[in-house]
């Protein structure tokens, strides 16, 4: 009983390991297929390196597979066909193809390069002195190393395994086939322990193969074992300072390591020996990239690029380190260049915008900017969200306020945080006048720590002037912070005028309920600037207002009026030149010179202000009594003629009195 259940669990036991066989089997043969597809591909673009590693790797694993060797067979065929062809075009009939090799950098980008000849190679000579097995040795590692140089990696390692067989304690062997396994490599576990198994085999029979200690340095390289790497460069170089490739790893070791510093020192050592060494460029040029040295960037950058104009990463940072020293149009060519290979990143269309910007040409700038924000490819995934708000620093500056705004909340969406963002935010609806919500956003900025003259001194305008949120005390609070924060302004002129702007403010909010307090303020602003037309607009409104005349007496009066007329030059709200608005100080000078008794300066003022408006009534009141003052009543008539061309009927009644009482 216990026998025929012992049968029955092996019997399942069988079924399970045969039905796994299967499986791997299946799963194996459509890898193949799909490789084998990719590979036809390849060859149909007459990329008969990428077609041969494809195949030469399936049938590493599957020697039988005769769909792979047929195509094998085409590819090398096609293969040679073409480089005869190139060969007979150029005149190079000693020419020899070489497979590339692509080094996987993690820290530095490697140009893919074509592998050297084998480092060790047998002497062409017949020695008579070596007997038949040493002889037979050479022969198949002479083979290997022709076929290495074809291409037929496959081929090659079968002679250098034969080779083996007859001599297995010579290191050369070893390292071709380290060097064989290395140009076939695909990535994985088991080719990179083929690799390193023979490499360590050659430098255990030779302790002075140096590039057995580099192509050991490279796989510990690519399994980020960089500690490992560095050391088996170390020991490469210990045997021949002066090795380029050794130098080169040792560089990428150092800088996957963060060892910048050494790195640095490596890479200066390389330029020493290859002045135009892409690695070392590169290298450095990133270095000083992240240190803001831009002209040591751009010095380095510039060699990298020379050597290679395809890597976006290096591109990228030419093109900020050009932008930082305000080469602009080395920004453009750089960027313009790189877009040209697909796909198009953010960060290059975000640089070519903002190149674009400085060289005037808006109407390229904004293209780049929608450019940028409409690719899903990007580096930095920071630059998204700089790309949005620079964007929207552009069209601030263009005064469109309105599709700024949508930037802005771009950035929030990616940077909730982002406090320039809700500042700009302020700003932008504070320009359209929008003072509601640009006190919202300001606020947030201000809760996110922004301390600035500017958002303090906005937010006070905003309270003052906003429609649902207006409150005057809110509004004082923040003008008074202004006014503390405008205190650490080194700009001499700038800080002068900010004070004469806030105190004009404060002075204009208070003056409906205290006259006495505001005509201060409007004092403090003239101390610090005289050129706000609201500021004399408003110390003369206190005067008028001062029934007892205690504010000033006639010669404060007419100094006051004096230099407002020679100072006024712009408007506090507007920001913008005062223009005809300028009439309003001379008809209000005017009234303030009638109520001093000061008649002839009444006149004087009152008429500038007709000048600028040959209509403006309330001017022509007030000339028409100060010559009646002065017993001037011919012009008086005068001027009521001209007032009757255009006032109202209203008006006219009161006008047609007056004449009335002239002429009797």
């Amino acid at each position: 009983m216990n026998n025929k259940k012992v049968f029955i669990i092996v019997g399942i036991g069988l079924v399970i390991i045969i039905i796994g066989a299967i499986f791997l089997i299946l799963n194996n043969s459509k890898s193949d297929i799909n490789r084998l597809k990719l590979a036809q591909y390849y060859l149909s673009k007459q990329d008969y390196e990428s077609a041969q590693r494809i195949l030469e790797g399936i049938l590493l694993k599957n020697p039988d597979n005769q769909k792979a060797k047929d195509l094998l067979d085409l590819v090398v065929k096609q293969k040679l066909q073409n480089e005869n062809i190139l060969n007979s075009q150029n005149n190079k009939n000693d020419l020899e193809s070489k497979p590339i090799i692509e080094k996987q950098i993690v820290v530095v980008q490697k140009q893919e390069e074509k592998p050297k000849e084998l480092p060790t190679q047998t002497d062409n000579k017949e020695n008579s002195n070596i007997d038949s097995k040493t002889q037979s040795y050479k022969e198949l590692l002479k083979k290997g190393e022709n076929e290495y140089k074809n291409g037929n990696f496959l081929k090659a390692i079968e002679y250098f395994n034969e080779a083996l067989k007859i001599k297995s304690d010579d290191y050369q062997a070893y390292q071709d086939l380290a060097y064989t396994y290395y140009a076939l490599d695909d990535g994985s576990t088991e080719s990179y322990t083929k690799i390193q198994k023979n490499a360590e085999k050659a430098i255990e029979l030779n302790k002075d193969a140096v590039e057995s200690y580099i192509l050991l340095g490279n796989i510990y390289y690519k399994s980020k074992l960089y500690e490992k790497a560095k050391e088996s460069y170390q020991k490469a170089l210990a045997l021949n300072p002066k090795k380029i490739e050794a130098l080169e790893g040792l560089l990428l070791s150092q800088a996957a390591l963060e060892d910048f510093e050494n790195a640095k020192k490596t890479a200066e050592s390389i330029l020493e020996k290859d002045p135009n060494n892409f690695i070392a460029n590169q290298y450095l040029g990133k270095y000083y990239f992240n240190k803001e040295n831009w002209d040591k960037s751009v010095e380095y950058l510039a060699k990298a690029y020379a050597k290679d104009k395809t890597n976006k990463e290096l591109n990228i940072m030419l093109a900020k380190s050009y932008y930082m020293k305000k080469m602009y149009n080395d920004v453009v060519s750089v960027m313009i260049n790189s877009m040209k290979i697909q796909p198009i990143y953010v960060e290059e269309g975000m640089w070519t915008a903002l190149a674009y910007d400085k060289l005037g040409d808006k109407n390229s700038a904004e293209k780049f900017y929608n450019i940028a924000i409409s690719t899903d490819n990007i580096l930095d995934k920071s630059y998204l969200y700089k790309t949005y708000f620079n964007y929207g620093l552009f069209l601030v500056n263009q005064s469109n306020y309105s599709k700024a705004i949508n930037m802005f909340f771009k950035v929030i969406e990616l940077e909730p945080n982002y406090l320039q963002a809700y500042i700009q935010l302020g700003y932008s609806y504070f320009n359209l006048k929008d003072y509601d919500n640009s006190i919202t956003y300001y606020e947030k900025a201000i809760s996110l720590g922004d301390k600035s003259f500017a958002t303090f001194y906005n937010l006070g305008f905003a309270y003052y002037k906003a429609k649902t949120k207006k409150d005057l005390n809110k509004s004082l609070t923040y003008f008074n912070s202004a006014l503390n924060e405008n205190k650490n302004i080194t700009d001499v002129e700038k800080r002068s005028d900010n004070f004469a702007n806030i105190y004009t403010i404060i002075g204009n909010m208070i003056i409906n309920e205290d006259k006495s307090k505001a005509f201060q303020y409007y004092n403090l602003a003239v101390k610090y600037s005289s050129v706000y037309l609201e500021t004399y607009l408003g110390i003369i409104e206190c005067i008028i207002a001062d029934k007892d005349k205690k504010l000033v007496n006639q010669e404060s009066l007419i100094k006051i009026i004096e230099t407002g007329d020679s100072r006024i030059k712009i408007s506090v709200e507007t920001k913008s030149s005062v223009g005809d608005s300028i009439k309003v100080f001379y008809m209000k000078s005017a009234l303030a010179c009638f109520i001093y008794e000061l008649y002839n300066q009444a006149y004087t003022y009152s008429m500038k202000a007709i000048n600028i408006d040959k209509k403006y009534g309330e001017a022509y009141d007030i000339a028409i009594q100060a010559l009646i003052k002065l017993d001037r009543k011919d012009e008086a008539l005068k001027l009521i003629d001209i007032y009757l061309g255009f006032a109202d009927e209203k008006k006219k009644t009161e006008l047609l009195k007056l004449l009335e009482q002239l002429t009797k």
